[in-house]
């Protein structure tokens, strides 16, 4: 146990080329998001926003993350956007990291998803989750293991993949809880539904859904195994980039499926680096 705590603190780095591509894209996402909300300023900020605010009362230590949702100027929502483009679009040119850079895009995206709570979807918690668990990653790759950048980087990358696990193991055992899931037709009833079937692939097909409907259980209940396999990492990992492409053009999720697919980048050659012996990813 010391020596497996020894080798994930001080020995190597994980993800050490991995990580600047998932920071770059990260950085590149939250770009678009700005972007996406400077565009639908009116839409979600304005005096008839689709979203409606009690304006109940905020506790005082919740207070710096619901400034925007407590002033619902349309002035101040315009300042959060812009700061979130500027914020993001410097550290995507920046060649190295920087954890304040980390905690000033939390803190303003959390601003801006508690003022449009409604219409947010899974997509938009995880993007919140990565942002705050990568932290400390580095996207430079002059670290050195050991050292106290180096040593945050691999705690960083640790909860970041392990956040990841968590998130499919959760959603598959929610699954799990539902007869529809377990008899396999879950799927096929999500097929049914127009909305989310738009290129209109035929329901009728019902053992291709039953069949799609247990691989997604098995994908989502064994992730945390699987996806640090070296015999099955390849073939696993790319079912779920297919899966998350699915949903982004069939089912029109788009900020879920992006921001599911971005942590594939830290698994880019299919197997993992947190397990192996000697080396840095």
């Amino acid at each position: 146990m010391v020596k497996w705590l020894k080798n994930i603190l001080f020995e190597r780095l994980f993800y050490q080329t991995r990580s600047r591509w998932f920071l770059n894209a990260l950085y590149l996402f939250l770009f678009c998001k700005s972007v996406f909300w400077l565009v639908t300023l009116n839409t979600y900020f304005g005096n008839d926003a689709l979203v409606y605010r009690s304006m109940s009362p905020v506790p005082v230590y919740w207070r710096p993350v619901f400034i925007l949702y407590s002033n619902p100027a349309i002035h101040v929502a315009l300042v959060f956007s812009v700061a979130l483009l500027i914020l993001s679009f410097l550290a995507l040119l920046l060649k190295r990291s920087y954890w304040f850079i980390h905690v000033l895009l939390w803190l303003i995206l959390l601003n801006i998803h508690q003022a449009v709570y409604t219409g947010l979807s899974g997509g938009e918690y995880l993007l919140q989750v990565m942002v705050i668990t990568s932290l400390f990653m580095q996207k430079a790759p002059d670290v050195t293991a050991g050292s106290v950048p180096g040593i945050l980087h691999n705690l960083s990358a640790f909860g970041l993949t392990g956040q990841i696990c968590f998130m499919y193991v959760a959603a598959g055992v929610s699954k799990v809880v539902y007869p529809e899931w377990r008899e396999g037709s879950a799927l096929g009833m999500i097929m049914a539904e127009p909305a989310f079937n738009l290129w209109q692939m035929p329901v009728s097909l019902f053992w291709l859904w039953q069949v799609l409907n247990y691989s997604i259980l098995i994908y989502q209940i064994g992730f945390p195994f699987l996806a640090f396999s070296r015999r099955y990492a390849v073939v696993f990992l790319w079912f779920g980039v297919l899966m998350h492409i699915f949903i982004i053009f069939n089912m029109g999720l788009i900020t879920f499926g992006l921001s599911a697919l971005l942590p594939y980048l830290l698994w880019l050659k299919g197997i993992p680096r947190i397990l192996p012996k000697s080396g840095a990813a």
